[in-house]
């Protein structure tokens, strides 16, 4: 491994690295590359590893050196190499919505990703929708199994890949207000599967009828009982998981749009992994 993308070698995405000070984070795409925007200065590149990926080049978990001297410079080619475990994959899946409301239309969100550098075949997605949640269409072909459980074959899941299923579906007007729903999927295949815990997601909202378009949630402790809150009271051992909504109330179409958010001082910003978007 020379830190050098030769022939033969496999780019990937759905990595992070870090550059400090700062820290700046950015996520590779699917084709391995990321960038980030810096001041002037030295800075130091480094890449946030897991278990399935140990690093090759820089070795010894090293970093890489990188300097501007003045605005508008830019640096390439700041490679990271890495090994893999070859006898297993990693797949996973997320969910999300907006909002569950009362006899409108809906949609869920569900990204289903192969985080491994080979292509996985036969992968399935399994939905399980409340029980006033009326399945309407999808993106993809799918079968209802039993109840309100749906099947969708996404087949084959291309290396560092993501295929996002979208649900249409429509809220009862019997759904009670207030009650809060939830709405799962699991995602299989028939190759072994390295980290299992990334294999399964869980949405749950409140039935509304009125509701703010702007507004970011985490998911409460008692997330199937409470659904997402504003407010809660947590430990250092939680894991929070963030929903932020965002719509155009206004009467013209909103070009350009980016959507920035501050973490909290005592979140790791390293161990932030995006889960589920209804927009790039």
């Amino acid at each position: 491994m020379n830190c050098i993308a030769d022939a033969g070698d496999t780019t990937m995405g759905l990595h992070v690295v870090e550059i400090s000070p700062g820290p700046i984070y950015a996520y590779a795409d699917p084709l391995g590359n990321y960038y980030a925007y810096t001041g002037t200065g030295n800075f130091t590149v480094s890449q946030i590893l897991n278990n399935l990926w140990p690093q090759s080049c820089p070795a010894g978990n090293g970093t890489l050196p990188v300097s501007f001297s003045g605005y508008g410079n830019v640096s390439a080619n700041n490679n990271f190499a890495d090994t893999i475990n070859l006898s297993c994959t990693d797949l996973s899946v997320g969910i999300g919505c907006f909002n569950l409301h009362r006899c409108f239309q809906n949609h869920y969100y569900i990204p289903v990703c192969n985080n491994f550098i080979t292509d996985i075949y036969n992968v399935t997605a399994t939905v399980t929708l409340p029980d006033s949640v009326i399945f309407l269409s999808a993106n993809l072909p799918g079968v209802n199994t039993s109840g309100n459980i749906w099947e969708f074959l996404i087949d084959t899941l291309n290396a560092g890949n993501c295929f996002n299923l979208v649900i249409t579906d429509s809220v009862s007007c019997n759904a009670v207000i207030g009650q809060i729903m939830c709405a799962g999927v699991a995602v299989s295949t028939i190759a072994n599967d390295c980290i299992a815990f990334n294999n399964s997601g869980l949405q749950c909202r409140p039935v509304v009828n009125s509701f703010d378009p702007n507004i970011k949630e985490v998911e409460s402790v008692n997330y199937p009982a409470n659904g997402f809150v504003t407010t809660d009271t947590i430990t250092a051992s939680n894991v929070l998981t963030f929903q932020i909504n965002f719509q155009n109330t206004g009467s013209d179409t909103a070009i350009n749009i980016y959507v920035r958010d501050t973490l909290s001082q005592y979140l790791d910003p390293a161990s932030f992994e995006p889960i589920s978007s209804s927009s790039p």
